[in-house]
Parts: structure tokens; sequence; C-alpha cells
């Protein structure tokens, strides 16, 4: 029965206006990040700024994809997958059919995460060839930058797993993708409020350091920060628990009556 639900899924996605979309925006803008990086170094040079600094020395092919655009949209595009592709469903009805047809909640669940997942993982891949290869247009490769640009590229498909899980859990939770999309804007705020409660973007210590580090953002952006064994160990196993507990959580909340 799984296997059924799978291959419906995967043919929705395919044909999803929602995705493509999405493609096409996370590519035009990893080519135009990487165009103004660029232009940004040539006119530092141009005026000076780093008087007797080749700062293109400094910049590679490989650097750009490990700071592919998606890295802080991921969390946005994550949202919209779920809104549209999971809660959107309950609004047309088909997860009343899929039901009807006799699939069990874990398989559904486990059906609907791999499909944000997927997509999630499609904009991140295509994000990271578009900068790669932007920037070789204006920069040498540089092998030294490749075990940064895999690490990299690691912990951003960890990150996605479980953003995905979170919103796929908010998706079965609130049933709506308005509600998916605004619980989603205001995790993101309360979180950054958490983080950064300053506003001064300081490294902050004691409980809010700790906070920090129990959200998929603040362990990502620690494990790149810091070559502490500590800091990767958080990149790794926070995305991980939050996979684990926002599945239980999805599955828990979508029950087999009431899919309105």
């Amino acid at each position: 029965m799984i296997k059924n639900v799978l291959k419906e899924d995967f043919y929705r996605l395919k044909r999803s206006k929602t995705l493509w979309i999405c493609l096409t925006v996370a590519v035009v803008f990893s080519f135009l990040i990487t165009t103004f990086y660029n232009f940004a170094i040539e006119l530092a040079g141009e005026y000076g700024v780093y008087t007797g600094v080749d700062l293109n020395e400094y910049m590679a092919p490989e650097l750009m994809a490990a700071m592919a655009f998606l890295k802080a949209e991921l969390p946005i595009f994550c949202m919209i997958f779920a809104a549209a592709l999971v809660a959107g469903e309950f609004a047309q009805g088909t997860l009343r059919q899929i039901l009807a047809s006799g699939a069990g909640r874990v398989g559904v669940d486990f059906s609907k995460w791999l499909k944000v997942f997927v997509a999630s993982v499609f904009l991140y891949v295509a994000t990271v060839v578009v900068s790669y290869l932007a920037g070789l247009m204006y920069w040498k490769p540089q092998t030294d930058y490749l075990g940064i640009m895999f690490g990299d590229i690691g912990l951003g498909l960890l990150g996605l797993a479980g953003y995905s899980s979170l919103y796929v859990a908010l998706a079965f939770m609130l049933r709506s993708a308005g509600g998916v999309i605004g619980v989603g804007i205001g995790l993101n705020v309360l979180v950054n409020l958490l983080t950064n409660p300053l506003g001064t973007n300081e490294t902050v210590v004691g409980f809010f350091e700790t906070v920090n580090k129990l959200t998929m953002s603040g362990a990502y952006s620690a494990a790149v920060g810091e070559s502490g064994v500590s800091a990767v160990l958080y990149a790794v196993f926070v995305p991980l628990v939050y996979l684990a507990l926002c599945g239980v959580v999805g599955m828990l909340n979508f029950v087999k009556r009431d899919v309105r």
C-alpha cells in the first residue's frame, strides 16, 4: 500500500507548479548572489579597500557552493513545500481518498515527509550546482575548499531532513496552508529572538547559547564557525532529534477521522 502512496505523491510532486516556481527562484538568485560576490570583490579592489590583498585568491567555486544561496532560506522553502504539498491536500480532499484506500497513517506520514524532503533536496542540489558553475566564471577551482564544500552539503542535507519533518508535522496538526506558513514564520521569529535577543548578532552565552545550539540553524552555524567535535555533534544530532520527534508528532496528529 505504501508503494502506491509514494507513487501518487511523486507523480503529484513532478506536476506541482510550486516546485518549479521555487526552483526557478532559487536558481536565479544563486547565480545573482555569486555574480554579486564577484562584483563586490572587484569594487573593493578598484577602490583599494583591501590594499595589497587580492581577494580573488581567497575565492573559489567550491566556496560558493558551500555558501549556496539556500543555506539561510532552507526553512522557508521547506515551509512552502509542506504548506502546498501536504496541508493543501486536506482542502483538496486528496488525503480522504488515500485513507479510503486503506493506507495507514505511518505510511502516509512517511510518504508526505519524503515528498517534502526530496523536493527540498532537489532545490538544494540545483542551487549548489548553479553556485559552483557560476563561480567557475570568475574563479579557479581550489581543492583546499573541497572538504568545506562537502561538509557543508552534508550538514545542509541533515538540516533539510529535520526541517521537512517539522513542517510536515505542522501540516498534519494545522491542516491549512495558511496556518503552516503563519506558524512557520512565527517560529522563525521566535528562534531569532531567543538566539539574538539584543538584535546585535553578538555571540550570546548562558541560557541563550544553549537555546541556540538546540535549534537547527544555531547548531549548523556553530559547526560552520567552530572546528570542535562538540559543535559538529550538535549539527549532526539536533536535526536527527527533530526528525524523530516531529515524525512522531505528525503521526499522532494524523488520525483517520477528521481529515477536513
